[in-house]
């Protein structure tokens, strides 16, 4: 694997929106797992997915009631 072009910060802080949009776009990657098994066969990419979905949620878990309010 090649070196990576940039170095990884500790932390990214994003905006609400965008909070918004990681979650959607997890959450759609599941669906689309779901629906077509095939394109996952050995269910590595569910996994990693899935891990990264379990990351977010517990970043913006203090902040769901505000982000459903809204």
């Amino acid at each position: 694997m090649s070196e990576p072009m940039h170095e990884l910060p500790e932390s990214i802080v994003l905006p609400r929106e965008e909070y918004r949009l990681q979650h959607a776009a997890l959450e759609a990657a599941l669906d689309v797992f779901d629906r077509f098994p095939e394109v996952d066969q050995g269910g590595a990419a569910r996994r990693q997915v899935e891990t990264a979905l379990r990351v977010l949620l517990r970043r913006i878990w203090p902040f769901l009631d505000e982000l459903d309010g809204e």
